[in-house]
């Protein structure tokens, strides 16, 4: 059995080929198991892992990782598709052949299409942020460990929205031997990156809390993050806040909302709370004011910084 592993996301995938190897082992236990990476590793060497093999063994679970990135990789995949053309026990059971490689496969290469005829191939997905909280919650109950939906929107946020990340912070709080988390115990197991307070700068103002605001922004000044990134957060909120409003108005339910704009289902409650804080004319004004401060600071006649703390006192 051939199987290929890649795709964008390189944890996701190599989580998979994992789970797989581990799957066939608990399956087969009386086969032989053998990892290796590619890399750097001697071209026969990798090339006799799977040739090393008869009818009258067991059977075979191989996992190769990052053949492409051999500078003999033209050579070794070659091979081993000369290697599946006469061989039939790569048809069967007894021998399991997974490749991983840590980013996406061109499908119109050999190697790519050697699996394709032949074997399986797994694609890990490109997640955005809803589809990275549905897999969130996989992991989290996969670890038999309890957090709110809010909880893990936080972890996801502090890991900014990267798998492995993600997975490395739920690892620190396995550690701690608890079972059940909440928003204070992130604050003391976990690290973060500079997207959390940008996060919390948005949380702030779609809460109208002027206090968590001013905190985040100035956190973010002492973490040096470029203003104009800042900025472009706070015109995409803005623009939330204004397709939130249009769509409420055109009586969308909360669900249909959520998918034309791509956020979070909990996420929603405070930009229609925000929304329904502004009239339309209110919105212009600060459409007109946000978009006249950002000529201002192109043209270098505000400073950023100042620009962005007198935006905070309009929002």
């Amino acid at each position: 059995m051939l199987k290929l592993f890649h795709g964008k996301d390189s944890f996701l995938s190599l989580d998979q080929a994992k789970g797989y190897a581990q799957t066939l082992k608990k399956k087969y236990p009386q086969f032989s198991h053998v990892q290796i990476d590619c890399s750097s590793e001697e071209k026969d060497k990798i090339i006799q892992t799977y040739q090393s093999f008869d009818m009258f063994s067991n059977g075979k679970i191989i996992l190769l990782k990052r053949i492409l990135e051999h500078q003999d990789s033209k050579e070794i995949s070659k091979n081993l598709i000369e290697f599946s053309d006469k061989n039939s026990d790569i048809d069967t059971q007894k021998m399991n052949l997974l490749v991983w490689e840590p980013s996406k496969v061109r499908s119109n290469t050999r190697f790519y299409k050697l699996f394709k005829a032949k074997g399986e191939i797994y694609e890990s997905p490109n997640l955005n942020k809803r589809t990275f909280i549905t897999w969130a919650k996989k992991h989290i109950k996969g670890k038999k460990l309890k957090m709110a939906s809010a909880v893990i929107y936080e972890l996801a946020q502090r890991a900014d929205f990267d798998t492995q990340r993600f997975a490395n912070e739920v690892e620190k709080l396995e550690l701690t031997e608890k079972t059940s988390f909440t928003k204070e115990d992130l604050e003391t197991y976990t690290s973060d990156t500079y997207q959390i307070d940008i996060w919390k700068l948005i949380d702030g103002l779609n809460k109208s809390q002027p206090k968590l605001s001013t905190t985040s922004i100035n956190k973010l000044f002492e973490q040096n993050v470029d203003p104009y990134y800042i900025f472009a957060m706070i015109a995409r909120n803005l623009r939330q806040i204004v397709q939130t409003k249009s769509l409420s108005e055109k009586q969308l339910g909360n669900s249909e909302i959520c998918s034309i704009l791509r956020i979070p289902p909990f996420t929603l409650p405070a930009l229609k709370r925000k929304a329904a804080h502004f009239n339309w004319e209110r919105l212009a004004l600060i459409y007109e004011k946000t978009n006249n401060l950002d000529y201002e600071m192109k043209t270098g006649r505000i400073d950023p910084k100042l620009g962005l703390t007198l935006l905070l006192t309009i929002l």
